[in-house]
């Protein structure tokens, strides 16, 4: 199994000049309310500029990108081993990420419907919790892959024994989160597109529901393909890390052109980005290798 799409070793060093600062920033930008007064730029349109900093911007750029280099540069010795152990922390990374998420998001409708709000508050910091945790919520994959994967290479890689990924079966569990996801997902669309009074019902209770699609993706994308094979394990590495990467591209495009309630909402869409594009990928590059062994087979008639 190769190991592709990283970035060159140097691009460790470069990572940690952007995350370390870009956190220290950061976190001064946000508790703080520090702010450098040479970032102010004007927005908005002509008649209605506004002025806005962009110091937090600007950190969170340098952070999510040095992770990013940290997380996908190059050891050394780059072997079938190594490969391994990056998808075997991509993974451990998502699940956690998630794992936390439900944590949070069933602890917190727990508190709203028995009406605990002294202790949610306690709990949650003053009701802002929401924020913060979707704040951190797009960074912590890449904290949890680079501590997991570092891990993995220095303690388990002389062993050369490393436990493959438990997956999910294919049967029920692939074929129900498919068609869960698929149904869920076409109830927001149409939510969004057509005033019908039943979908409406349906939409507002699956979008209150915040962890149902996340959950159907995610037993989707940690389920059994119908043939689990060692190229399968190769397409779903490249898969993976194609997903962090248009998933972050995607989140820094956003943190510079929108604001406000905007950017709360491309933050929502983040929690089923990456495993929608690894899906789209992963299933892609699965059936277009299924054919071409067909055209392979059928020996120069489909060739």
């Amino acid at each position: 199994m190769k190991n592709k799409f990283l970035f060159p070793s140097y691009f460790k060093i470069i990572g940690c000049f952007l995350a370390i600062p870009g956190f220290i920033f950061g976190y001064l930008s946000v508790y703080q309310d520090f702010y450098i007064k040479s970032l102010d730029i004007r927005v908005g349109g002509f008649y209605s500029p506004e002025i806005n900093n962009f110091t937090n911007e600007l950190s969170l750029a340098s952070l999510v990108i040095g992770l990013l280099f940290i997380a996908f540069s190059r050891l050394k010795q780059e072997d079938e081993l190594t490969a391994k152990l990056r998808l075997d922390a991509l993974h451990w990374a998502v699940l956690i990420n998630y794992i936390l998420f439900f944590a949070v998001e069933i602890l917190f409708s727990l508190f709203r419907k028995v009406g605990y709000y002294e202790l949610e508050k306690f709990v949650f910091d003053t009701g802002h919790w929401n924020t913060d945790f979707s704040l951190y919520n797009m960074f912590t994959p890449l904290v949890i892959f680079i501590g997991r994967f570092y891990y993995l290479v220095h303690y388990k890689r002389e062993a050369f024994i490393i436990s493959n990924m438990k997956y999910l079966p294919y049967y029920p569990y692939r074929l129900i989160a498919k068609a869960a996801s698929l149904s869920l997902l076409s109830i927001i669309i149409l939510t969004e597109t057509f005033d019908m009074p039943l979908i409406d019902n349906i939409g507002q209770w699956v979008g209150e529901s915040r962890i149902l699609i996340p959950l159907s993706f995610l037993i989707w994308v940690f389920s059994k393909t119908a043939n689990e094979d060692e190229l399968t394990t190769q397409y779903r590495l490249e898969s993976m890390q194609l997903a962090v990467y248009v998933n972050y591209c995607l989140l820094l495009l956003a943190n510079f052109i929108c604001y406000g309630f905007d950017f709360l909402f491309v933050m929502g869409i983040n929690l089923i980005s990456m495993l929608v594009f690894f899906l789209i990928r992963f299933n892609y590059v699965c059936n277009k290798g299924y054919w071409q062994v067909r055209r392979d087979v059928k020996g120069g008639l489909l060739s």
